[in-house]
């Protein structure tokens, strides 16, 4: 899938509540950080797993992947800094890094991305109408495309246009079905009663 293409879907599915003026910033920030835990989770079943559920966890890795994808490119738009077009250039450009010797050190490395360095701007944002440095949200999001990148460089089974077709197809089928609100992981599945 074509990056611009992906980006599209923003307009479509990213639906906040709006009880709160500029709520998006927020609901990014904190969808970020949830949806990156949860591929770190998916990584790791990766990293450590073996045999006949190998394939599956890299299908959900990648699922996750595209969650994380969704989230950054979201931030973008609503933090007005670096492009999603930019965001995915980064993914996509990034190979294998000659300082990391496996998996788990990638890992390590994208389990402390200093997501608490937007915490206390995002705040103060919300509380004191203080603008938040672009060059903080572009560092972090610059940080996580670069992980992001590396993991889909490193594990054999994952590809960035299949992630964005995956992902986009997926939140299509929810924006039709009326889950893109909810939880669960396959709620697009479920049938409406």
């Amino acid at each position: 899938m074509k990056h611009e293409n992906y980006i599209e879907i923003i307009d479509k599915t990213a639906v906040y509540p709006q009880t709160v003026d500029n709520f998006g910033k927020a609901y990014c920030f904190f969808g970020l950080t949830g949806e990156w835990q949860e591929m770190l989770i998916d990584y790791k079943k990766v990293i450590y797993g073996s045999g006949t559920a190998l394939e599956e966890n890299i299908k959900a890795l990648g699922k996750e992947i595209g969650d994380v994808i969704w989230y950054i490119t979201c931030a973008c738009k609503e933090f007005g800094s670096i492009s999603a077009l930019e965001c995915l250039d980064i993914i996509s450009n990034q190979e294998a890094s000659p300082y990391y010797s496996n998996s788990e050190e990638i890992l390590e490395m994208a389990n402390n991305i200093p997501f608490a360095t937007l915490s206390e701007p995002l705040k103060k944002f919300y509380r004191d109408g203080k603008p938040i440095e672009a060059d903080l949200i572009n560092n972090l999001l610059s940080i996580c495309c670069k992980y992001l990148g590396e993991i889909i460089s490193e594990e054999e089974g994952l590809d960035l246009n299949q992630i964005l077709k995956n992902n986009y197809e997926k939140l299509m089928k929810r924006r039709t079905t009326g889950t893109l609100h909810g939880d669960g992981s396959n709620r697009e599945e479920a049938t409406n009663a």
